[in-house]
């Protein structure tokens, strides 16, 4: 393949190896205060060149004409650890790197801190353990992962993904309901289109990876900054428009049709932009019969993200944010018939219609008190809406469209939210910060179902509109004892006006360097209130009898070891204990648990809830990471975990998401052909524990002519081993201040048969299987100008 590659360079003038340059820039700050840093040396350094500047009195520093291809960026200033960074220039967009350096505890001997160091570090000062760096780059480096960020981090130890329906982030045996999604210092509502409200996770993110920066994953027993989750967060930080110079972007692939720009506002290099715009192009991979998991149905939506920045000098940094998305979908049961394995989404005998809406406005400003303090403050506001309506496929043709209403649903939820934050660096030593998040959530949620076919008798669900409070405090501060020992304490609290229940959560974690290994410790407690829709489900007599639900609670305690050998490689592990409690269950014996909830999309009218239940996962990770270094890079991750719970029966079972293993395994390289083009090859293989299911009862299932399960062997049985081999092969042309980019995604190469669902058809009265994606190919094609 390489061959003929190097052939088509040589006889095709596109591929020219002419030398193109292009800017880098950046801006370099206090890790800690976020102060601005003068004087800081910087080097660039490549094979063939090496040139240097200093930072200015605002901690800009810019190089231009640079040439193309990864450079090594080493930033030095007395007091500080030196960092070193690997970026990549190309020609179609200047490179803008945001650097925040530590200041030293000790003076003496330069400390070096290389780029791949800091992907284990977080951008968060007080996450010490436990978290995941990334980057616009990151998101869209694997393959398999669509351009999608939750589907990035199913790469990392500890998060399983083996669902080619859903994004959902599956954290250490958790439902995806524990995770928290926060974007630019706001809590945002489940940023997936078709996604369920009060859900995580979806089959395409609205989220724009070309407008990330720096940002955080964090797996466990985070900081007291976070709250109102139980097994992760995703703390997503946008970039900031080019303040200099207005640069383009357009792209087409399976996430959509896409259009970016971005650019100064004015010419005083104050204020920027960045919008992109995004519209869903399925329809062409239909025309194409490319299968996509909907069968015929057709998913159709559109998103948009966008930021606007401005600087003051004596006010401080402004910033307006906003991303919102629209999708609609109609999965009829004659079209799933007709694609028989190829949906992943409809149901058997019934349609279903689903649409679905989201939108954040967000706003925040950052005020340097002076160089040792700030307070940064956000206030946004976000909604989301989801119209479902369900029919089902009349056998007897009793009715004029052979279809009977069986379910109904119209929910929406908007919140308000203001969330401040002061930060405060005492010295090297100590840092300390604090903040309040006040939230007012309004509800309207109205479904109701079909109870009887004949005559048709509906039961409301819920039929509820109001608003509450969740309000929320934090503190904590950092002790940095020496070089080597950091130990932070904090305290989170809680309030919640629907049921005047309130927490307070201490936290605490300790991290000890020697040479290049890293020893971490790491405990706390956490909780999280419960979905919307579980407050106000009703009974058949229209009582709410979930309203006063506590929260569900969880003690987390994890231990880490990092070792980094020659600043390439990476090697890390990690054990951890999570024991819950409070979690909601039925106050009569029974198989449910909360615990169970957010893998599908469905929001089960569960009533009679109390919170005597409780759960446990533990479990051991392994990391083994060579850093994108000499064009290539290699990630191998496995976990190995147990997921249980308890049930009111008393009875301890296996959680629906107790797959009890995932093992991933990643690896690219480059091949530069000319200065001006490369080929990159991208592979990922995943092979996981099964998915947990309850089984059939056939012969009752056949008696009603419905699907029974047995619930009391609730998740006692498990789908075969879910295994897929991805390639993704590329290429990158440089030109004249362009730059092509063209992939193509070939995910489960070896088409394995991996089981989505069993269900129950009461036409045939047998049981019959879904199975996930066979070959599925992803074509991209990108420019940037």
């Amino acid at each position: 393949m390489v061959f003929w590659i190097r052939v088509l360079a040589l006889c095709t003038p596109l591929l020219t190896s002419w030398a193109y340059s292009q800017t880098l820039k950046g801006r370099i700050t206090d890790a800690e205060s976020k102060t601005p840093l003068p004087g800081v040396l910087i080097t660039f350094k490549t094979d063939s060149v090496i040139r240097q500047c200093t930072s200015n009195e605002a901690g800009f520093f810019i190089f231009k004409s640079m040439p193309l291809g990864l450079a090594n960026i080493t930033f030095l200033i007395p007091g500080y650890i030196t960092k070193q960074l690997v970026t990549r220039i190309i020609s179609g967009k200047e490179s803008n790197l945001s650097v925040a350096m530590e200041e030293r505890v000790i003076q003496g001997d330069e400390i070096t801190v290389t780029a791949q160091q800091t992907k284990s570090e977080s951008r968060n000062a007080f996450n010490l353990i436990s978290t995941h760096v990334f980057n616009a780059e990151d998101a869209s480096r694997f393959a398999g992962s669509r351009n999608d960020p939750a589907r990035m981090a199913a790469n990392y130890a500890g998060v399983s993904g083996a669902n080619d329906s859903r994004n959902d982030i599956i954290v250490r045996g958790n439902s995806p309901l524990g995770v928290l999604w926060r974007i630019n210092g706001l809590d945002v509502p489940n940023p997936n289109h078709f996604g369920n409200i009060g859900a995580s996770g979806g089959p395409i993110s609205i989220i724009n990876t070309n407008v990330l920066d720096v940002s955080d994953f964090s797996s466990g027993a985070f900081s007291s900054h976070y709250g109102n989750a139980l097994s992760g967060v995703f703390d997503l930080k946008w970039r900031r428009g080019n303040t200099d110079t207005r640069e383009y972007l357009a792209q087409i692939g399976f996430n959509g049709f896409e259009l970016g720009a971005e650019g100064p506002i004015g010419s005083k290099q104050q204020a920027s932009y960045m919008v992109f715009y995004r519209y869903s192009t399925l329809g062409v991979f239909k025309a194409l019969n490319i299968p996509f998991g909907t069968g015929s149905a057709v998913p159709e939506y559109q998103d948009y993200n966008m930021r606007i920045d401005w600087s003051t000098k004596r006010y401080g940094h402004f910033m307006l944010w906003s991303m919102g998305g629209v999708s609609t979908i109609a999965l009829l049961y004659k079209d799933k018939l007709r694609a028989g394995a190829n949906s992943l989404y409809g149901y058997a005998n019934r349609n279903a219609y689903f649409n679905s809406k989201i939108g954040v406005l967000g706003m925040s400003h950052h005020y340097p008190i002076n160089s040792k303090s700030y307070v940064s403050t956000y206030f946004g506001f976000s909604g989301s809406q989801n119209n479902i309506a369900s029919d089902y496929i009349d056998s007897a043709f009793s009715t004029p469209d052979f279809t009977i209403p069986e379910y109904r649903q119209d929910f929406s939820v908007l919140k308000t939210g203001l969330h401040s934050v002061y930060h405060y660096k005492l010295n090297s030593k100590h840092f300390f910060e604090s903040g309040i998040y006040i939230e007012r959530i309004h509800l309207h949620l109205f479904d109701s179902s079909a109870i009887f076919f004949k005559p048709l008798l509906y039961s409301r669900l819920r039929h509820y509109t109001g608003a509450y409070f969740s309000n929320r405090w934090y503190a904590q501060w950092q002790i940095k004892m020496n070089a080597r020992l950091r130990i932070q304490g904090g305290i989170y609290a809680q309030y919640l006006s629907l049921n005047s229940h309130a927490v307070i959560e201490p936290r605490f974690s300790i991290k000890y360097t020697h040479l290049n290994h890293h020893l971490g410790f790491a405990c706390g407690l956490h909780s999280q209130t419960q979905p919307y829709y579980m407050y106000f489900s009703t009974t058949n007599f229209g009582a709410l009898t979930n309203t006063s639900l506590d929260f569900t609670k969880a003690l987390h305690v994890v231990l880490s070891h990092d070792f980094n050998l020659k600043s390439i490689w990476h090697f890390k592990s990690e054990a951890y204990y999570q024991y819950l409690y409070k979690v909601p269950v039925t106050y009569s014996a029974s198989s449910f648990s909360a615990l169970n909830l957010g893998a599908d999309f469905l929001s089960p009218n569960i009533t009679g809830l109390t919170n005597s239940g409780s759960g446990l996962n533990y479990g051991i990770e392994f990391t083994i990471e060579r850093y994108f270094n000499a064009k290539y890079y290699i990630l191998t991750t496995g976990s190995f975990f147990n997921s249980r719970y308890c049930g009111s029966d008393a009875i301890w079972r296996n959680t629906a998401f107790n797959g009890n293993y995932v093992i991933n395994g990643l690896g690219g390289k480059e091949f530069q052909l000319t200065p001006a083009v490369s080929v990159i090859v991208d592979f990922k293989s995943t092979w996981a524990g099964g998915k947990r299911f309850t089984p059939i009862d056939l012969e009752k299932s056949r008696a009603q002519k419905k699907e029974i399960r047995f619930t009391d062997k609730a998740f006692s049985e498990q789908y075969p081993n879910y295994f897929r081999l991805d390639i993704r092969p590329g290429i990158r042309i440089n030109k004249k201040h362009v730059t092509h980019e063209l992939q193509i995604d070939f995910q489960n190469i070896t088409q394995h048969d991996n089981v989505f669902q069993q269900t129950y058809n009461p036409k045939t009265q047998q049981l019959e299987y879904d199975y996930q994606l066979k070959l599925f190919i992803v074509p991209q094609y990108r420019i940037l100008f």
